[in-house]
C-alpha cells in the first residue's frame, strides 16, 4: 500500500523553496550551493509517479535489447528485474528526496545524466531500492557522492 502522500491528492510533502534549499544544503553541503533553488512545480505524488515510470520503461528497454542480443540477456533481464523492484519501491522514497531529485531534473544534461546513471546502477546492483537510487542520483549531480 503507497503512503497517503502519493495517493491522496494532498499536497503534503511539497515543500517551497526556502524549505527544499534547506533541506538540500542541510543533506548534501557546500556542494549542493551551485544549484539554484526554485519552486516546486509538481507534487510529490506526481514525481512519483514519473520516476516509476522512468523505472518500468528502462525495465522493458533493457529486456527487448537483451532478446536481441542472446549471448548477453541474463544480465540485461538481471538488471530489468532489479528496475522493476525499485519501481516497486517508489513509495518508500522520502518526500523531500523526490523534491530534491525533481529540481535537479531541470535540463535536457540531468535527465540524460538520470537515464545514464540508472542503467550504470542498475546494470551494478549497487543500488537496490529506489531511494537508494534517488540518493545516488541526488549525491552524483551534487558532488556529494
Amino acid at each position: 500500500m503507497p503512503p497517503d502522500w502519493m495517493t491522496d491528492g494532498s499536497t503534503r510533502g511539497h515543500l517551497g523553496p526556502f524549505a527544499l534549499c534547506h533541506v538540500v544544503h542541510h543533506h548534501f553541503g557546500m556542494h549542493a550551493e551551485r544549484h539554484r533553488c526554485t519552486m516546486i512545480t509538481m507534487s510529490v505524488a506526481r514525481i512519483a509517479a514519473i520516476l516509476q515510470h522512468d523505472f518500468r520503461t528502462a525495465a522493458g528497454q533493457l529486456r527487448q535489447t537483451g532478446r536481441r542480443f542472446r549471448t548477453t540477456s541474463q544480465h540485461y533481464l538481471a538488471a530489468a528485474d532489479l528496475l522493476d523492484r525499485w519501481a516497486a519501491s517508489v513509495g518508500e522514497v522520502r518526500p523531500e528526496l523526490l523534491v530534491i531529485y525533481h529540481e535537479l531534473m531541470a535540463e535536457t544534461t540531468d535527465r540524460d545524466r538520470h537515464a545514464e546513471l540508472l542503467r550504470q546502477l542498475a546494470f551494478r546492483g549497487t543500488a537496490k531500492t529506489a531511494s537508494e537510487y534517488v540518493s545516488a542520483y541526488i549525491a552524483d549531480r551534487t558532488g556529494g557522492g
